[in-house]
């Protein structure tokens, strides 16, 4: 029994006199470690300014996406409009170039002939503006050229 004792001593001295190499890897760690926090602290820094310019590049992108939408469906209520008004004019055009073949028109009626010709032209030209400002929007959106934060 004391032999055991005493191998069992000699084991735990040789243990202790060499460490296992985890060990000795934490001992030599455990001598740099306000470098390694130092490091750690730089790279973790690195780290959120990248993923901060990125949110922001992404950010940009997604508000140019948002203003072009806003510029397609403002725009395309606006051609509706238009295109509701010309065939309303153009209706009522036709009833009087129907009435001006039965009968001369009165003047009222030339006035309102006169008018509806001009506001059709108006409209027209509204109409194509918008239609203009539709398509620039949407080539945007369809293109990408909102990649990159482009507006």
């Amino acid at each position: 029994m004391a032999e055991r004792d005493v191998a069992r001593s000699t084991l735990l001295r040789l243990e202790a006199t060499n460490p296992s190499p985890v060990e000795k890897v934490i001992k030599t760690l455990g001598q740099y470690k306000e470098l390694i926090t130092i490091f750690l602290f730089f790279v973790g820094g690195a780290l959120w300014i990248f993923g901060y310019f990125v949110t922001k590049t992404q950010f940009t992108e997604l508000q140019c996406f948002a203003k072009n939408s806003i510029v397609i469906n403002r725009e395309a209520m606006r051609i509706r409009d238009a295109d509701d008004a010309i065939v309303d004019r153009s209706k009522r055009l036709e009833q009087l170039d129907e009435r001006a073949k039965a009968t001369p028109l009165t003047e009222i009626e030339k006035t309102e002939h006169k008018k509806i010709e001009v506001d059709l032209k108006k409209l027209e030209t509204s109409r194509q503006a918008a239609q203009d400002k539709f398509d620039k929007a949407q080539d945007k959106i369809l293109n990408s050229s909102c990649s990159g934060g482009f507006d």
